[in-house]
């Protein structure tokens, strides 16, 4: 008898431990799944995000190319360079009605004169010295040959939007037309976007500059590998505003400028080596630190723009659970 109860509890550790590495095993191929979900989510969603992302560069280009068609026309019909000047002034208002929020003014360089279809007195441009040829916008365009062209997007704090020009150099080789977009749409297409909670998603440039973000404070900041960047355009921004006069229009937009660049600060802070090994890992789902939160975070790399989406760890997890969570209660 004493050998016969010496064998129970020897079966029960058995059976144990054999349920024990069962659910281990079940446990890691259901979090190999999970993570291979994730995975294919995010790299859909950022796939969806750059196909839209497309279609609203391709909708700034069509309009610019029918205002290029409109600028020609113009041209042809009246060479003189003194009546394209009042004919512009007369289609500012016509554009504005037809782009809307989009337009912020057409131009042009043509037979070395600068024409373009906003108020200014040219005697305001004169007294600073400005040359259209020096300005990238131009500069741009010449070099591309014929081609449509963006610059690099700007913040204006002045306004409160995210500003691109769209140029291109015309048959004559001499001269340019351009186009100034606000890039409401792509911050329109951000909120869109969003599918989970606290959610947060970032498109940015080349080099960096962020035209759509689900957080507006961080419009016109710079997302780069160097992490210190943006504590030293904190610095600068405040450095800035200091040297103006307070309560003046322009020290309360440097005032912004600065609060903008001190919130992007703290977010690069927050998420410093996460954000760093996103950026060195495109195309791959990765769960990092951002500040006291566990978040998912996918870098989609496009031809001219980045989209950096992040979720939270238990905002993605309750939309997998069918992936995750049903395995694991067949397994129990």
């Amino acid at each position: 008898m004493k050998a016969s109860s010496r064998k129970v509890p020897h079966r029960q550790l058995v059976l144990g431990l054999f349920f024990l590495i069962v659910n281990l095993i079940a446990g890691s191929l259901i979090a190999v799944q999970e993570t291979q979900h994730i995975q294919q989510v995010l790299a859909r969603r950022g796939e969806q995000a750059q196909e839209k992302l497309g279609g609203v560069m391709a909708d700034y280009t069509h309009s610019f190319q029918l205002f290029a068609q409109l600028l020609q026309q113009t041209l042809d019909a009246h060479p003189d360079p003194d009546v394209i000047w009042d004919d512009l002034k007369t289609l500012d208002r016509k554009l504005a009605a037809i782009e809307g929020d989009t337009f912020d003014g057409v131009y042009m360089v043509y037979q070395d004169r600068y024409l373009y279809s906003w108020d200014t007195p040219y005697s305001q441009y004169e007294s600073t010295g400005y040359r259209p040829q020096d300005r990238p916008w131009y500069q741009d365009a010449v070099q591309g040959q014929g081609a449509i062209v963006f610059t690099p997007p700007y913040m204006s704090y002045a306004n409160h939007y995210i500003l691109s020009t769209i140029s291109q150099l015309q048959p004559d080789q001499e001269t340019v037309f351009a186009y100034d977009i606000k890039m409401g749409n792509i911050q329109q297409l951000v909120r869109e976007l969003g599918s989970y909670d606290q959610e947060q998603l970032l498109v940015y440039d080349a080099n960096g500059t962020i035209i759509g973000s689900t957080e507006e404070a961080y419009l016109g900041s710079t997302l780069t590998a160097d992490a210190a960047a943006a504590q030293t355009a904190l610095q600068q921004a405040r450095a800035a505003m200091e040297a103006l006069e307070e309560g003046t229009e322009a020290w309360q937009k440097a005032k912004e400028q600065a609060e903008a660049a001190e919130a992007f600060a703290q977010f690069r802070k927050q998420g410093e080596h996460g954000l760093q090994t996103l950026l060195d890992q495109p195309r791959k789902a990765s769960l990092i630190k951002l500040g006291s939160r566990q978040v998912y975070g996918y870098l989609s790399p496009g031809e001219d723009y980045q989209i950096l989406i992040l979720v939270p760890l238990g905002s993605l997890l309750g939309a997998t659970a069918q992936v995750w969570l049903l395995p694991f209660l067949v397994w129990n």
